[in-house]
């Protein structure tokens, strides 16, 4: 039976962990143990512990789109800068001020504004039940780790 860092070779292969955008401004660089080169890998505390993560998953509404490059995500509880690669799974996404939008991608810088690099992003503006429910999916998951 293989360990499963010899199984993880890719960034896509790697779990996003829901995450408040206020918890990434806290996050400390940790040191990267897998066989992924170049995996920006953090710690953030959940409920007094660190916690390992590299890869999150984020929902917010769009509230400016600076560029064809970039634009700012607020969660309710922090403004963080996604970047946008030139080609990834759902760059057809529009990003337009007040789309509210799910993003899974790589935390590339904490602070007061953290950085994301997109990695997935959809358009949740047609599901009426995703905002809402998305505060109550993050705390379930802090709760259970």
């Amino acid at each position: 039976m293989s360990n499963n860092r010899d199984v993880i070779t890719s960034k896509l292969m790697v779990p996003a962990r829901k995450s408040f955008l206020v918890e990434l401004r806290e996050a400390r660089r940790a040191t990267n143990d897998t066989a992924i080169a170049n995996l920006n890998t953090w710690t953030v505390a959940t409920k007094g512990r660190p916690v390992c993560l590299s890869i999150v998953w984020l929902q917010g509404i769009i509230v400016q789109n600076s560029s064809d490059k970039s634009f700012l995500l607020d969660d309710g509880t922090a403004v963080a800068r996604i970047l946008k690669p030139a080609s990834f799974p759902g760059a057809s996404v529009k990003t337009t001020p007040g789309t509210y939008v799910m993003v899974v991608g790589e935390l590339i810088e904490s602070g007061i504004v953290p950085t994301v690099r997109v990695m997935k992003m959809q358009d949740l503006s047609h599901d009426a039940m995703a905002e809402a429910f998305w505060s109550l999916e993050v705390i379930d998951l802090h709760q259970r780790t």
